[in-house]
């Protein structure tokens, strides 16, 4: 998954899930378009892991985790809620091998 890190951020819509409670993004859909501008941008076969339940509100981010399945490397993409109606942008914020600087 070289050249990611940086990549530029794909824009979607996932539906939102509300049953009575505050509306929460349907991470299914937010997962699957991570994966398919994945596979786009860079080819291969990838899984993608985020939290379980995220409210909708704008400017939220979160963090998924992303694996290609070819050969398990793992990166970090950060999830930016864009408006109140389950838009979002994503990118690559990490790539194996990077430091962090403190």
């Amino acid at each position: 998954m070289r050249g990611l890190a940086g990549s530029a951020a794909l824009l979607a819509v996932a539906l939102l899930s509300a049953c009575g409670q505050a509306a929460t993004l349907r991470i299914t859909d937010v997962q699957g378009q991570i994966a398919e501008g994945l596979v786009e941008q860079v080819g291969g076969r990838f899984t993608v892991d985020c939290p379980s339940s995220v409210p909708v509100e704008r400017g939220r981010s979160f963090a998924c985790s992303v694996t290609d399945v070819s050969d398990g490397t793992v990166v970090e993409v950060i999830v930016t809620q864009e408006d109140g109606a389950g838009s979002f942008s994503w990118r690559v914020t990490r790539e194996p091998g990077d430091t962090l600087q403190q």
